[in-house]
């Protein structure tokens, strides 16, 4: 999770007891929603990113009104906390920082908040990296990054 100037807010990975990769997805949105609302009163909306074009389009359809199960059905109720919001695709490719948490959930669950240690931020900002960015606005990097076998 990163602010609006792309700093590293919360990194968080959970172990998830599922081989469905849509499952782990949609979880991992559950997370990082719930996780930023802590932040909802003081922000100006949430911007959503992640990987997998299948639960972007889910979560375009559960903003609108129509979730597609009990996840997204959670995850409709905390789109009602923000003032405004927006849900895009990226590529693999620019989610590396969500994919090295992710490899440490494949043990144990893992949560490094803004405040951890610097060796693990200087580790993890290199992978953080954003050209644009936009005033006021949450941005969530959702990846889980599903490991079969660890």
């Amino acid at each position: 999770m990163r602010d609006h100037c792309g700093n590293l807010l919360l990194a968080t990975g959970y172990k998830l007891y599922t081989h469905a990769t849509t499952t782990a997805e949609a979880t991992g949105a559950l997370i990082a929603m719930t996780a930023a609302q802590e932040w909802a009163d003081t922000i100006d909306g949430i911007w959503i990113e992640g990987d997998s074009a299948i639960t972007i389009a889910d979560l375009h359809r559960t903003a609108r009104g129509h979730p597609s199960d009990r996840t997204m059905a959670q995850i409709a109720e905390l789109f009602c906390a923000f003032k405004a919001y927006r849900i895009s695709h990226v590529y693999r490719a620019a989610n590396r920082a969500a994919d090295f948490v992710a490899s440490f959930s494949c043990f144990d669950d893992t949560e490094w908040p803004f405040l951890w240690k610097l060796e693990v931020i200087h580790i993890l900002d290199p992978l953080l990296t954003r050209t644009d960015s936009i005033n006021a606005v949450m941005i969530i990097r959702l990846v889980v990054a599903l490991y079969l076998e660890c």
